[in-house]
């Protein structure tokens, strides 16, 4: 609802921060150096992300790793777009630096996620959230890791294959 405030304030401190920017997004695999908080980029401040992306920019580190719904501690499963709504910001300060963001949108291994409440409609949401918010430039993305038949949630790997040919399938970037 009031997005144009956040948006308002980051571009004045926008005015004053220091931001190292790379030449360009890395799409050479052998050319990718990468780091990322993975499951706990949730529980770090929009200011610390700044300085983390700020001093990976400095390093020439061009990748970093989100694990999006990681958070499941605190039901970040089921607050899909509560989750989302934080990431954006976060993911923005890697973006502008073209630093590339590697998205995890699911771990296989969470438990329940075989039920039905996680529906390929809930996990197509937020992939196209994740597209009408950040755009696809600077961003790879994973529909699920941790996942087959020998996994934690073995029995549903189908349910998690149909998620990623679908995301390949939508997702040109």
């Amino acid at each position: 609802m009031f997005d144009w405030i956040q948006d308002f304030i980051d571009w004045v401190r926008s005015l004053f921060e220091k931001v190292t920017k790379l030449d360009h997004f890395e799409a050479d695999p052998a050319k990718v150096i990468g780091y990322g908080l993975s499951n706990d980029w949730i529980n770090q401040s929009l200011d610390e992300t700044d300085k983390q992306a700020e001093a990976m920019a400095v390093a020439g580190v061009n990748t970093a790793n989100f694990e999006v719904h990681s958070c499941s501690e605190w039901g970040g499963y089921d607050h899909s777009d509560e989750v989302l709504k934080k990431l954006y910001p976060r993911a923005k300060k890697f973006l502008k630096r073209n630093i590339v963001c590697e998205f995890n949108v699911v771990n296989g291994n969470h438990p329940g996620l075989c039920e039905s409440k996680y529906s390929d409609g809930w996990f197509q949401h937020a992939c196209i959230e994740i597209k009408n918010n950040l755009g696809m430039k600077g961003i790879r993305i994973q529909g699920v890791s941790e996942w087959g038949q020998r996994q934690r949630n073995g029995k549903c790997w189908r349910k998690f294959e149909s998620w990623c040919n679908w995301l390949a399938a939508n997702w040109s970037g």
